[in-house]
Order: structure tokens, then sequence, then C-alpha cells
């Protein structure tokens, strides 16, 4: 009776170990959703999907990234808390469009050093705890490179700018009111229209893109003096998804994500250089101020924003600024 049961036994485990191996081998990957704040056709949106391509690729039948769509789905300014509730479990975003909801998301622009030194220094993992505030991991950068301010009409000074009337967006406001500019909210679908029928006078924008998409043909002169020489463009990772993910397929990620900003500052680097060339090619000028008046427009960029801060997060600017290379 007891070599009976032994052999029932056996063959119960037997065909538990062979059925269980084959359902983890059947197992369905892991399905995350991911939004973008810029329309697929933007030129710089592209190296979002090589992200996503990589993920699906090196952790192919574990998970499987896609893409739900751009602001014609989910509003730039409410793709953050899309990823906060869970609608889209990843966001490739911009810190200035939560920047309200979470001051510190505004430093992202501020930066001196690289992504790879922001993780040394301690900035990283500053803004991961911050993120934590609204209900989504911080994974890391995707963009890289400065923004430039195309005009229509030429200046010598950055005097020349105040009274003007340009694109805006909460990444350079706080540099507008400083130089006097007014701030014209446009969507980026309708920023040529706007250029063209004299609405702004011209836009921030970063080197790549408005060519592509045709604003050089208003917009002639471009101020060759780039500001935030990082960009803030960020992705996140609803919390609750992250604190779900298997130890390994989270530290895949990590290690996909950190290659993935070396990459893209290496590309864009390489890129922003041929792009201008086109752009300087294409009939647009550049505008170079004096040294001193180079300076003066490129700091008041940063410290606009850092008097901000100094009102909103006074505890926690002198670490921010450390982390960041100040």
């Amino acid at each position: 009776m007891n070599k009976r049961i032994c052999s029932v036994l056996v063959g119960v485990l037997v065909f538990g170990f062979f059925f269980g191996a084959q359902f983890a081998g059947a197992a369905e990957p892991i399905v995350l959703k991911a939004s973008c704040f810029l329309e697929k056709n933007q030129p710089v949106a592209a190296k979002a999907w090589a992200w996503i391509d990589r993920v699906n690729n090196e952790l192919k039948g574990k998970v499987e990234i896609k893409y739900v769509g751009g602001p014609e789905v989910i509003p730039v300014f409410e793709q953050i808390e899309a990823a906060r509730k869970g609608i889209v479990d990843i966001s490739f975003t911009s810190g200035s469009h939560y920047g309200a909801q979470l001051p510190s998301a505004n430093t992202f622009i501020l930066s001196k050093v690289l992504p790879w030194e922001e993780r040394k220094s301690g900035y990283y993992d500053i803004m991961v705890k911050e993120h934590e505030k609204l209900g989504v991991r911080l994974m890391g950068r995707w963009i890289h490179g400065g923004f430039y301010m195309w005009l229509k009409d030429s200046i010598k000074t950055p005097s020349e700018l105040s009274g003007k009337r340009l694109r805006g967006h909460p990444t350079y406001d706080r540099f507008y009111k400083a130089l006097g500019i007014s701030s014209v909210t446009i969507q980026p679908s309708d920023v040529y229209t706007s250029l063209e029928k004299g609405m702004v006078d011209g836009t921030c924008y970063v080197m790549q893109g408005p060519r592509e998409l045709g604003w050089t043909r208003v917009v002639k002169n471009v101020v060759d003096h780039p500001f935030y020489t990082q960009n803030n463009t960020v992705f996140v990772m609803n919390i609750d998804t992250w604190n779900k993910l298997p130890g390994d397929i989270k530290t895949k990620l990590q290690e996909i994500t950190e290659s993935f900003e070396r990459e893209m500052v290496a590309y864009f680097v390489e890129e922003n250089t041929k792009e201008y060339d086109l752009v300087k090619k294409s009939g647009v000028k550049s505008i170079v101020f004096s040294p001193p008046d180079a300076k003066r427009f490129v700091d008041l960029a940063y410290e606009a924003n850092w008097e901000d801060l100094d009102k909103k997060i006074p505890d926690l600017v002198p670490a921010l600024r450390k982390a960041l290379g100040y």
C-alpha cells in the first residue's frame, strides 16, 4: 500500500514538473502601454521607439511594450497623470510638463553634467524619490542637446527681444519673462501656421525638427547660443507597475536605460551638428551676440529658473545645484 502511494505521489510530482515547465514556457509576456508627448512624426520622437524596440528585443517573451499614441490620444499636460493612474505604464514626457505639481522636475533642464554623471552625483537618486510623490518611477533621459531661439527677424542684442511674442512652453517661459518676451500658448501642430500668419515672432526648440517640419521656411534666423545644455525629456513608469515587475526584469530595464542614455548623447551630438549644417544651407542665418551679451543671455536662462525654485523648494535647491554641477 505504501509503495502504491509512493508511486502515485511520484507520478503527480513528475506530471506537475512537466506541466509547470510547459506553463512557464507558455507564459504570456508582461504587456506595458507607452505614450509620448510628441507626435510620432516628430524627428526626435523616433528615439523613444529605439528604447521600446530594444526592450522588446532584449526581453522578448518576458516584456512587450506597446505604443498607444501621443498627444492626439492623451493631451501633453495630462500624460503624467495618465502614468500615475496606470492608464499608461510608461510615459515619454518632459519635466516641465508637470513642474507645477513637482517643482524639482524643472531642474532637468538646468543640468550641467551628463546622465551617467547625474547617477554618480546623487541627482538621479534624489529625483527617483521626488517622482514617487507623483506615483511614478523615474527611468531615465532620452533626448540630448540644447534649445535654440528661432526668429523671423534678425536681432543684434538680447535687449531687442523685449516686446516680441514667441510660442511659449513651461520649459522656457521663465526665461521669456526675464527677457521681456510675451509667451503665446500654441499646440505643436499649429506652430507653422502661427509663424506664417504672424501670430508669433518665433519659437524656441531643439535643433532637430524645425527644418523637417517646415518652420524654417518662415523663421530665417537662429540664435547661436543654445541654452539648457541637457534636455528635460525623461521617461517614467507607473510606480505600481514598476513594483510588480520581477527583480531580473527591473535590473535589465535599468541596464538598457543606462546604456541607452549614453547612446542618445552620442547620437544627438552628431546629429545636431549635421542638422545645423543643413539648417544653414536652407537659408537660415546664425545670430551671434557679443561675448558679454552671449554670457548674460545663457546665464539668464538658468538663473531665472533657479530663482523660481529658490521660492518653491528652498530646502532642496542646495543639494540639487551641487548634484547638477554648480
